[in-house]
């Protein structure tokens, strides 16, 4: 029965290896497109855990005029920066904004 259990064991590491391999590889093959430095800006967020030990949000949507990670009001510029397509990091919380389209 521990054998059994062990082999189970190993074929999930086996099978949970093999999916991250793969999302490694689909995250490297999008990360090729993106500009160096907000790359790097990115990596920066994600790899600092948040104040819970979970992890940190990089990215937020704008809805209704406010920060979708903090949901903290936005200054006219930086409301259109965003919608423009710029990188605009929130000055509260630090996540990247993006144009949800709301």
């Amino acid at each position: 029965r521990l054998e059994g259990s062990i082999d189970d064991l190993d074929l999930r590491q086996q099978n949970a290896q093999a999916q991250v391999d793969k999302l490694t590889a689909e995250r490297n093959a999008v990360a090729a497109n993106v500009d160096e430095e907000n790359l790097r800006f990115y990596e920066r967020l994600t790899a600092r855990p948040a104040a819970d030990g979970s992890f940190r949000k990089a990215l937020a949507p704008i809805r209704e005029n406010l920060c979708g990670g903090c949901m903290l009001s936005l200054t006219p510029q930086a409301r259109t920066s965003v919608r423009a397509g710029k990188v605009v990091p929130c000055q509260n919380c630090g996540c990247l904004m993006y144009d949800s389209g709301e």
